[in-house]
């Protein structure tokens, strides 16, 4: 694309679809400051400094045949939404820790999406969104 095509609705669009603001940039032929400048301008929140990082992971991230997105870390397969929680509250979780999707999408892994809760407390908020 050439920086004459920059408008707001693509964006928007890009960034919503999980673009960086870097990514953007290079797509442009612009500045990731300029683009986030654009996007603030015209009310849309940029992702925090832990969602930028979250979003610049390497390795495989994959759905599984339950839906949730599994990441291979240090070799091992995690539960990509609680890796991104652990590295947002700085420590592993514990067994009884679970990490709830608050709109109920298991691939919206957003970390304002994400909250914890035990294994007892859990099922509560499942029905509450019912």
């Amino acid at each position: 694309m050439k920086p004459a095509e920059l408008n707001i609705e693509t964006l928007v669009r890009l960034y919503a679809n999980g673009w960086s603001l870097r990514k953007i940039a290079r797509e442009f032929k612009s500045s990731k400051l300029r683009v986030g400048e654009i996007l603030r301008k015209n009310g849309i929140a940029t992702r925090s400094k832990t969602e930028q990082t979250i979003e610049n992971w390497r390795g495989h991230v994959g759905p599984a045949a339950d839906g949730y997105l599994r990441q291979k870390i240090n070799g091992k397969r995690k539960l990509f939404h609680r890796a991104i929680m652990e590295s947002i509250i700085g420590r592993e979780l514990s067994r009884d820790e679970i990490v709830h999707h608050r709109d109920g999408n298991k691939n919206n892994n957003s970390p304002c999406n994400l909250m914890i809760t035990t294994r007892k407390e859990h099922p509560s908020l499942h029905r509450r969104n019912t």
